[in-house]
């Protein structure tokens, strides 16, 4: 093995935010993602999943932006649905974190994800409908991009594309019951709570049913008792 490639290797198992460590004076971190792009790939899972955890205003903007640098380039280089999926995420989340200029990142919330839409559309359980449909719903009102009709339209694809997958039936429910369409939301909300993921656990499946279950709670109450019950 070659002294380049044992320090790639090297750098591989540093899967933190942290210091590059032994990694410097060899490559710096966003070098090492273009050298090995599964060790991009987790790192940006793990960034995603510690940024959702975090109020939007404690998330690390500047790690948000250059790992969504980093995986358009992949996406481009490499022809990756993933990489361009993850670059959407975290452009995302980075939108999020800025109250006063994160509508400026939707354009390229969306690109991203109409680029790894047109790769692979059913990329992690149908995850470029996802993002998109929940740009539409979530957009605000003066940016242009907010479109309730839109965000049904994807979540529906998405729902079609994995069924299994229950943040794709909460999105599809919470759009529904913003559009006034009570039963057909209530009825998204159960599939979400029954949904099972076809491959590999998923680190959103568990949140994405409770948040259904909260839905169901605050938005049926009536029924909410017996169904969750039920469904346990």
């Amino acid at each position: 093995m070659s002294h380049a490639r044992h320090l790639l290797l090297s750098c591989a198992v540093l899967i933190t935010g942290t210091a590059l460590s032994g990694c410097q004076g060899a490559q710096s971190k966003d070098e090492v993602w273009r050298s090995m792009p599964p060790v991009y790939l987790m790192e940006a899972r793990r960034e995603i999943d510690a940024a959702r955890k975090l109020p939007p205003a404690e998330r690390r903007t500047e790690r948000l932006v250059l790992m969504a640098s980093v995986g358009e380039e992949l996406g481009a280089r490499d022809h990756s649905a993933v990489a361009y999926l993850q670059a959407a995420i975290l452009e995302q989340l980075h939108a999020e974190a800025d109250a006063a200029l994160g509508w400026q990142r939707l354009p390229q919330v969306e690109f991203l994800s109409q680029q790894a839409l047109r790769i692979d559309p059913y990329v992690d359980h149908a995850g470029p409908d996802r993002v998109l449909g929940q740009l539409y719903a979530s957009a605000p009102g003066n940016s242009g991009y907010y479109n309730l009709g839109n965000a049904r339209d994807h979540f529906k694809a998405a729902v079609d594309k994995a069924p299994g997958f229950p943040g794709n039936w909460l999105g599809l429910g919470d759009v529904l019951f913003d559009l006034g369409e009570q039963g057909a939301a209530h009825q998204a909300y159960l599939q979400a709570l029954e949904a099972q993921p076809s491959s590999l656990p998923h680190n959103g499946v568990e949140r994405d049913r409770q948040l259904a279950s909260q839905r169901l709670a605050d938005r049926f109450p009536v029924t909410a008792a017996t169904e969750l019950a039920t469904l346990r």
